[in-house]
């Protein structure tokens, strides 16, 4: 129904690539759209035997104040799988390994504006470690510990604002439902 036609770059950075598309339709309409392309991201659930999760306040220069997420990063590693990629991200960032990392779901950030697609993990077994921080707000990230129960009211109140991180955690949470910790 629709065929790309042409594509070049409006702007590449260090973070940011914008291309402009031109798509036709099978009725040979033409139209144009500006979208940034991304190499895709991991998301990492690390649970504990006690059901306690792992998760960041990271500061998000585009809001301009930190956030409460999951742990997370970008697919920068040309050729890495994305197991691996999630792995090394829970060692970078929240300084565990874990001896099960689990495909639990992908999403779809942005997919009007953006073509970012993410994986989801769930980390078992898990084992401390030190962080190894790459930028300066990993550098200043504060880790927090909180029960996979308390997720839903946290979204409720606005304190878990992220649409990676509730994702990724009501995917844990349903996850586990089938799969118990201690079954």
């Amino acid at each position: 129904m629709f065929k790309k036609v042409e594509e070049h770059d409006v702007f590449k950075g260090d973070f940011i690539h914008v291309v402009r598309s031109r798509f036709e339709t099978v009725d040979s309409f033409e139209f144009e759209r500006e979208y940034i392309v991304h190499p895709g991201a991991v998301t990492v659930v690390p649970v504990d035997d006690h059901s306690i999760t792992y998760a960041l306040w990271q500061f998000r220069a585009p809001l301009g104040k930190e956030i409460f997420e999951v742990c997370a990063g970008k697919r920068d590693v040309d050729g890495e799988p994305p197991h691996v990629t999630a792995a090394r991200e829970l060692q970078e960032e929240l300084g565990f390994t874990a001896s099960q990392i689990i495909h639990i779901g992908s999403f779809f950030n942005s997919p009007g504006i953006c073509d970012e697609k993410t994986e989801i993990y769930l980390a078992l077994g898990l084992q401390k470690t030190d962080t190894s921080p790459q930028s300066p707000e990993e550098r200043l990230m504060r880790g927090a510990s909180l029960s996979l129960d308390q997720v839903p009211r946290l979204v409720g109140e606005g304190v878990i604002m992220d649409a990676k991180t509730i994702v990724s955690f009501y995917a844990a949470i349903n996850y586990l439902k089938v799969h118990p910790l201690n079954a």
